[in-house]
């Protein structure tokens, strides 16, 4: 059984679409779905709940929260959504296909950005450039982003001790620790994940803060002030950027729609 553990906050209004997606997307493979909530202040755990999945609270940060998730999973292998990520369907056998090969202790999806309404112009052609540039780095350096919907084996995860108490880049940490445990893999059709982060601050400034702190992940920096910026927007969760992406879906632009054409 894989256990999706999906860290949350304020994530109301993205969870209903997320979770049904998340559903529908697995067919008839067992799952498990644990929202990991790091203190909402909106009705995400009420919503969680209302849908089935099971909320583990408390949680101090995104790596703190899917660590707490993590414990109280009961599959064999584990599985890191956004809660603005729609992950391929048949995502279970394909993850049951890699991990087939004893040698490969987890991995990711490849990356693409969702439609959104207001990715149009030049802002579409720099998320187009964002997405290139991912998908090079992650294929030469091994490290994942969380938005990729990362999976490793249970055992893996515990062995080398789970997401690293940091702030930001625990995906990168992650990634760290379990390559060196064995070989990762890249599994394709996409995930799709919602460009709202880049479309909210400017999709070259959000890339070049990205960097920023990627560069300080990699000297081993503490980048507070930088963690509490990219993390604020989260705080007016509800807002025209999440309005926007439930209007997408309702119009068939979400992820559904980009899929159903798809293999």
């Amino acid at each position: 059984m894989i256990s999706i553990v999906i860290p949350t906050l304020n994530e109301a209004l993205t969870l209903p679409r997320t979770l049904a997606h998340t559903r529908e997307a697995a067919g008839p493979a067992v799952i498990e779905v644990i929202v990991a909530d790091c203190n909402s202040r909106d009705d995400t755990a009420c919503v969680a709940r209302s849908l089935g999945a099971r909320v583990v609270g408390g949680g101090t940060c995104r790596a703190d929260a899917q660590n707490r998730g993590a414990a109280v999973a009961k599959g064999d292998t584990l599985l890191f959504l956004h809660a603005d990520s729609w992950l391929p369907g048949g995502f279970p056998a394909k993850i049951g296909r890699a991990l087939a090969d004893r040698d490969v202790v987890g991995g990711a999806f490849d990356f693409e950005f969702s439609p959104h309404p207001d990715a149009h112009g030049l802002e579409r052609r720099l998320l187009d450039w964002v997405v290139l540039v991912n998908r090079i780095r992650y294929r030469w350096t091994g490290n994942f982003y969380g938005d990729q919907a990362i999976f490793v084996r249970r055992a893996v995860f515990d062995r080398v001790g789970g997401f690293p108490p940091v702030r930001l880049m625990e995906d990168i940490g992650l990634s760290c620790r379990i390559k060196r445990l064995g070989r990762t893999a890249i599994l394709r059709p996409p995930v799709l994940t919602s460009p709202r982060r880049f479309l909210s601050r400017g999709v070259a400034r959000q890339f070049a803060e990205d960097l920023m702190l990627l560069t300080c992940a990699s000297f081993d920096g503490s980048p507070q002030r930088l963690w509490e910026k990219y993390n604020g927007w989260n705080h007016g969760a509800g807002g025209r950027d999440n309005a926007d992406m439930i209007s997408n879906y309702r119009e068939g632009l979400g992820p559904g729609a980009a899929w159903r054409g798809g293999s």
